[in-house]
């Protein structure tokens, strides 16, 4: 009831006033802290301006906030004197608090009340904070943006959720080599400073493949999304399947450039270079016809003739066909009977069988497979005389029915 002279309805004293104790303020007059959703900044940051880089996006925001720092303190005066100092943050606590100056010393609360207009000044301590998460998210980022560097085992289960055109982790167990030697590639070029660009040659577009051409252009675009500037390049022998897949697949057609050339041709292979810029690629994957002769004539050509920069890799699929059996060469001459992965297509007039053995070291006229060459390098890299492919090749990885050559360079870049 209300007291003798008192209305009816009015309103309590200011919890402000002078003989209100700091802990007799009501929970609801208190400063409270809000907590600036940083990690939801920065996504809609990411979503609304396309930025997929987390090192990008906080080199944007540190300069957005050096900008905003500089015109906010411009006109600010500068205090050097301590009771200065103290008598401003004294008033700003009064301010934010609702308290008076003797409160305010005796009640240091420093954060605002709910609802208060921020300044510029704290807006731009909450974009460095944006900037210092996305700094510490940067390999995260890139983690999350590549999620098949985690592990073979996240390749293995990436390449079908992206594909199922394509046997690189069906048919053999490629996803060991490739994660071994594009994974760390991959996560540098995701955090360089500047535009990183990779060049990737592939040799086959997959025109015998049970379910259709274009898995492994699928899964390369899905593999090195933006930053990475990729620039894909595809020799294929038979233009009608080229034809076909443009048609049927424009959006991945679009983003590739596709050659029509034999692979053991070097005028072909020469005539690639030029079309693709007249700069060595990164990385060539000869997954093409299969012959041990085509495969030894085209890693040669292209690794003398420097089309494969300093410390790239040559990688070479499906050697077991080329060299432990007699396997229907990848020939458009050879119709595509096959609907599972596994089985051989039929023999076309004109077109004929690898010729491996199952010593894998001969082929059935008696000539030397593609992995006897491959011996024949490791044991000049043993010896230590000199390095094969006249002085090219630094070392050779050989993994299950695969092959890695890796390019010599004078040390100064990283072996992937």
């Amino acid at each position: 009831m209300p007291g003798p002279g008192a209305r009816s309805g009015a309103r309590p004293p200011h919890p402000t006033n002078r003989t209100t104790s700091v802990r007799a303020l009501p929970s609801a007059r208190r400063c409270r802290r809000r907590k600036f959703p940083f990690y939801l900044v920065v996504q809609r940051i990411r979503f609304y301006t396309g930025i997929q880089s987390w090192f990008s996006l906080a080199m944007i925001l540190r300069k957005m906030c050096s900008v905003l720092t500089k015109h906010i303190t411009a006109d600010r005066p500068t205090m050097t004197s301590t009771a200065a100092r103290s008598a401003a943050t004294v008033a700003r606590r009064a301010t934010d608090c609702g308290l008076d100056s003797r409160m305010a010393r005796r009640a240091p609360c420093t954060h605002r009340a709910v609802g208060r207009p921020r300044s510029g000044a704290q807006r731009c301590i909450a974009l460095l904070c944006a900037v210092c998460v996305a700094t510490a998210l940067t390999d995260h980022g890139c983690q999350r943006l590549l999620p098949w560097t985690a592990s073979p085992n996240a390749l293995k289960t990436f390449v079908p959720s992206i594909s199922n055109r394509t046997d690189k982790t069906l048919a053999y167990a490629s996803h060991y080599m490739y994660h071994s030697k594009l994974a760390r590639m991959a996560l540098d070029l995701c955090r360089a400073n500047s535009a990183p660009e990779l060049r990737i040659l592939e040799i086959g577009l997959g025109c015998r493949m049970p379910r259709g051409p274009g898995g492994s252009v699928a899964l390369w675009l899905a593999m090195f999304p933006p930053p990475i500037t990729l620039q894909l390049h595809v020799l294929e022998l038979d233009s009608s399947c080229v034809q076909k897949w443009r048609d049927d697949f424009r959006a991945h057609a679009s983003r590739v450039s596709c050659h029509i050339g034999d692979q053991n041709s070097t005028d072909d292979l020469d005539r690639v270079y030029r079309s693709a810029g007249a700069q060595p690629f990164h990385m060539v994957v000869d997954d093409g016809s299969h012959f041990s002769a085509h495969q030894r004539n085209t890693l040669w050509h292209m690794v003398t003739s420097d089309y494969v920069r300093p410390g790239g890799l040559f990688v070479i699929e499906d050697m077991r066909a080329s060299s432990c059996v007699d396997y229907v060469a990848n020939d458009p001459r050879n119709p595509t009977t096959c609907t599972r992965y596994g089985c051989h297509n039929r023999i076309g007039k004109g077109a004929g069988k690898t010729g491996g053995t199952r010593g894998c070291l001969l082929l059935t006229d008696g000539a030397p497979t593609f992995l006897a060459t491959l011996q024949e390098w490791q044991v000049e890299l043993v010896g230590g005389n000199n390095l094969p492919v006249k002085g090219r090749v630094r070392h050779i990885d050989v993994y299950e029915q695969a092959a890695v050559v890796h390019i010599e360079h004078d040390g100064s870049l990283p072996f992937y």
